[in-house]
């Protein structure tokens, strides 16, 4: 029963605060004293669910010359009127208030005298008090290195063995309360704090976040209180799936902050970024062939050589080839860099641009090769629960590399193309895009904060009626 009793409200709650503070992580997150109360209640309610109903196995044993065997037992109400946490020496005390009811059989025989039937019993108050201190092991997982049980106490315990003299039902009410008192709590929570890194040794610590590509979120150091939240220091790299090579390029050292509004925060540094920017450029992510099945359909634009845009940008393609389709090879030559400061996000893309022609039989004639170099950069807000922004094409460089069909003038597209980028780009972000829920739980209050080398997003949560135990695996790492 004990073991019902906790298990549900200890493990999820060990899962979800094992966090860390690290040196140069590529990423940060941390959960305030408002976001472990958000924590406690999800899960208050989640145990709640799951408890009632829950089958208890048979217990068997003996009291002086009593010996009993009770079975069927199942609890058929429970609540957690409190529950909190709190920090304290870089961990956390647990501390709860339940209330259940169990039903089941019993049996007991005495010298001369035997019985059995059913019956109802409860527990007013069982108030459980624990720490539990959350380390990182030696593959980045978090781990509880240290935890003890502060006060475990059943109070308010009443049996009704039906059928049976009023007397014999106390004396199994105080037997129950003195065995849950005695032995249960000291011998349940060795094996719960067993069972939590049970748990905690099966997660990977690697989210895939693409296809091919994960996250790799482990622990780089044990877990550090500050200013009674804890934050949680993550290796923050971007990896192809089995192909971990380490990125080149610094971590941006991120600076102390205690700001403790939102429920929740996560800093991502540039390396995090470039890391993906990195696996992106080096595996070919960042080549494809563009053709008329990619232009979206109801918008104007075409890659028919005589229709817009190529009849203005490339006249000269359209007097050679008329009315035919062309399709773009677009390669990145140098991996995509993103910067961070306080004032705004800058990215800087390097690439080739191919171009073909469809001929009657199907096959490509060669066109042209266009190298060019954009640098842009943007800014973020919140507008309500949309994320908006604004970008300025800062520089962009064409040139011509290659071309099969004579001298090709490309003034116009170094012209016209960032104009068209910004106002293409600006028209969507006026609107923005809503944060998406993950797992049932919504975003809600986010907030975005730009920073030298790293960006920071601080965001309550707000449930939508959804298993608990999804939101601490998605929290920060939604596909």
């Amino acid at each position: 029963m004990a073991n019902t009793l906790l298990k549900v409200a200890i493990i999820q709650l060990a899962l979800s605060v094992a966090v860390s503070f690290a040196v140069d992580p590529g990423m940060v997150s941390r959960v305030t004293p408002r976001g472990f109360d958000f924590l406690a209640a999800a899960g208050r309610r989640k145990a709640e669910e799951m408890a009632r109903g829950h089958r208890i196995p048979d217990q068997s044993g003996s009291t002086g010359p009593v010996s009993y065997h009770v079975s069927g037992m199942k609890i058929t109400s429970f609540q957690i009127p409190r529950l909190s946490i709190r920090t304290e020496n870089d961990g956390l005390w647990v501390s709860s208030h339940l209330q259940l009811s169990i039903n089941g059989h019993f049996h007991y025989s005495a010298p001369f005298y035997s019985a059995d039937g059913s019956f109802d019993a409860t527990v007013g108050d069982m108030s459980t008090t624990f720490y539990i201190r959350v380390g990182a092991d030696t593959r980045g997982r978090p781990h509880v290195s240290r935890s003890y049980l502060g006060c475990c106490n059943a109070d308010h315990v009443s049996v009704d063995l039906h059928g049976q003299p009023g007397w014999i039902s106390d004396k199994a009410a105080a037997y129950l309360q003195d065995y849950v008192n005695d032995e249960a709590c000291p011998q349940i929570f060795p094996e719960i704090t067993n069972m939590i890194n049970q748990q905690l040794r099966s997660l990977t610590m690697l989210e895939e976040i693409y296809d091919g590509l994960e996250l790799d979120y482990s622990f780089v150091s044990n877990p550090r209180m500050q200013m009674s939240s804890f934050d949680i220091n993550h290796k923050g790299e971007v990896y192809a799936i089995d192909q971990h090579s380490e990125a080149p390029g610094p971590i941006a050292s991120i600076p102390v902050d205690s700001d403790q509004t939102s429920m929740f925060y996560v800093w991502i540094t540039d390396y995090l970024v470039n890391s993906a920017g990195y696996v992106l450029h080096s595996y070919g992510y960042l080549e494809r062939n563009v053709t008329e099945n990619d232009i979206p359909t109801g918008t104007k634009f075409s890659l028919n050589t005589s229709g817009f845009p190529l009849s203005v940008v490339f006249p000269q393609v359209r007097k050679m080839f008329p009315d035919m389709m062309t399709q773009f090879h677009v390669n990145s030559t140098k991996q995509p860099v993103f910067r961070t400061t306080t004032e705004k996000m800058t990215i800087i893309i390097c690439g080739d641009v191919s171009a073909y022609v469809m001929e009657e039989d199907d096959t490509l004639a060669y066109l042209f090769t266009l190298g060019a170099q954009l640098t842009t950069s943007f800014n973020v807000a919140m507008k309500g629960q949309n994320v908006t922004w604004r970008s300025k094409v800062d520089s962009f460089k064409l040139e011509l590399l290659e071309t099969a069909i004579g001298d090709l003038k490309i003034d116009m597209i170094k012209r016209l193309l960032p104009t068209v980028m910004n106002t293409f780009i600006n028209k969507m972000g006026a609107v923005g895009r809503n944060l998406p829920s993950f797992q049932g739980y919504h975003p809600t209050a986010t907030n975005i904060t730009l920073g030298e080398g790293f960006l920071k997003i601080g965001t309550d949560i707000q449930q939508l009626h959804t298993p608990f135990e999804d939101l601490l695996r998605a929290l920060f790492f939604h596909k």
